[in-house]
């Protein structure tokens, strides 16, 4: 197998810790966190995207993507791609044409956890520029547990019991989780002008929205992920309908 040609503007000098180095320890942090699942939280290799990016190549270890819709609302998936896979699926979807849609994609063949940053830290410029100049900001998230469950948290309150009404009518399990609420100001989801929603899906219920049950491919949908989808984007409609005939006054 052919190599990859070498970077000509990687540094000469040989790193502490090479790609596969990380790529082992996040394998092993993601193994520990599953027995300890809050002990490892501030063992994040990266706490920051400008040092994720002097170690990680973007369009070969992660990617960006983008699109922009008609409305001052966005839908993130700030852990994407086999980061938390999935949630960028889930989230482009909710997204549409009338909203705004970004997502933070691990390309990695392994270890892709390396690339998680907080959503309290998560600073990618274009993320942070998106995020300040919506009205609200509705992040979706991969959370852990085989049970088909959504933890509905952040700080805007009536379109975050709105979006847990909806789903609970469709049949979904919600709930809260103390250690992710999204409560936080500095979380990405309240980087907006009116706060927020993160919606956390759990293991099992990501499984369940694709035919490939180990998510390794999500370009499958099942039915149960067309439920989901329209039960929040019917409640966030009615907020953007909502906001349209503010703005008309």
């Amino acid at each position: 197998m052919a190599r990859r040609p070498k970077d000509p503007t990687t540094r000469s000098n040989t790193p502490w810790l090479s790609r596969v180095d990380i790529s082992n320890m996040a394998v092993a942090l993601w193994g520990c966190r599953l027995l300890y699942p809050h002990a490892l939280d501030k063992l994040k290799l990266y706490h920051s995207y400008s040092s994720l990016k002097e170690r990680e190549k973007i369009g070969y270890d992660y990617d960006i993507r983008k699109t922009f819709g008609r409305s001052a609302i966005t839908v993130m998936a700030p852990h994407g791609g086999k980061i938390e896979p999935g949630t960028s699926e889930i989230a482009e979807a909710i997204a549409g044409l009338e909203y705004d849609f970004y997502a933070f994609e691990g390309l990695k063949k392994s270890g892709n956890m390396a690339l998680h940053i907080t959503s309290t830290s998560f600073d990618e410029p274009q993320a942070l520029y998106m995020a300040v100049n919506s009205e609200t900001v509705l992040t979706v998230h991969g959370y852990r547990g085989s049970g088909e469950k959504v933890f509905v948290g952040g700080l805007f309150a009536a379109l975050r019991e709105r979006i847990r009404d909806r789903l609970a009518g469709s049949g979904f399990q919600t709930g809260e989780t103390s250690h992710y609420q999204g409560s936080s100001p500095s979380n990405m989801c309240n980087r907006c002008r009116s706060r927020g929603v993160q919606l956390e899906l759990t293991r099992g219920l990501r499984s369940a929205m694709f035919h490939d049950k180990s998510l390794r491919s999500c370009t499958s949908p099942t039915d149960l992920f067309l439920i989901f989808v329209q039960s929040v984007r019917s409640a966030i409609s009615e907020y953007a309908l909502a906001l349209s005939r503010m703005s008309d006054k």
